[in-house]
């Protein structure tokens, strides 16, 4: 398998925390090694829940955090200000289109319905050779040796 080179990674996960502590704190650290290893976050664009948390670890660490955000979000104030790149896209697909075209890989953290349809979307992609990128889920509540399971595992 060639060495890819992996220079943005959107992540999907929740505009809320979660019901364990460890999905923050796994976010964080996703957030932080982004930022120490120069990969811009791709992400979409709110301060709240663990969105908020992997683009505030991301930048404190010195990374670059871009944002696609849809329009009614923007407007109720749920924006990150902070960041180093904000887009709006007008409508919730529009928002995973241009966060698909910006990453060169995902990883999707705990979410609701919509990580799940993000991730599925992508994992999709990748199967009807739609596009080549890379997916990736992080589990914070296992011990770290597993944490990190990637699809293609998955395939039987």
């Amino acid at each position: 398998m060639p060495i890819r080179s992996i220079k943005s990674m959107a992540v999907f996960c929740g505009s809320n925390y979660g019901s364990a502590e460890e999905f923050a704190d796994g976010a964080r650290a996703l957030g932080r090694a982004l930022g120490e290893a120069g990969v811009t976050l791709v992400y979409g664009g709110t301060i709240k829940g663990l969105m908020g948390v992997v683009a505030d670890a991301a930048l404190a660490a010195g990374g670059n955090v871009h944002c696609v955000i849809t329009e009614g979000l923007h407007q109720c104030g749920q924006s990150h200000s902070g960041l180093t790149r904000h887009e709006i896209a007008p409508t919730l697909r529009s928002r995973k289109e241009r966060m698909i075209e910006l990453a060169d890989a995902f990883i999707a953290l705990p979410g609701g319905i919509g990580t799940i349809e993000e991730l599925m979307e992508v994992w999709t992609m990748n199967q009807l050779s739609e596009i080549d990128k890379p997916v990736g889920l992080l589990n914070s509540r296992v011990p770290s040796s597993c944490a990190f399971l990637t699809v293609s595992s998955w395939r039987s």
